[in-house]
């Protein structure tokens, strides 16, 4: 059951063969679910660290 809700959301962020035909000039008008990024500095000694 799980994995079937998995696939579905999943396949919902697929684009359709026209979708992807029509290419970026498309593909930016697109609404972005995860809202804006940002970049964070890591450190890599704490990652090794937790590790």
């Amino acid at each position: 059951m799980l994995i079937d809700g998995c696939s579905k959301m999943l396949d919902s962020c697929l684009v359709t063969e026209k979708e992807q035909q029509a290419g970026p000039s498309l593909w930016q008008t697109f609404a972005d679910p995860c809202s804006e990024w940002r970049e964070v500095e890591v450190d890599e000694e704490e990652v090794e660290a937790a590790t």
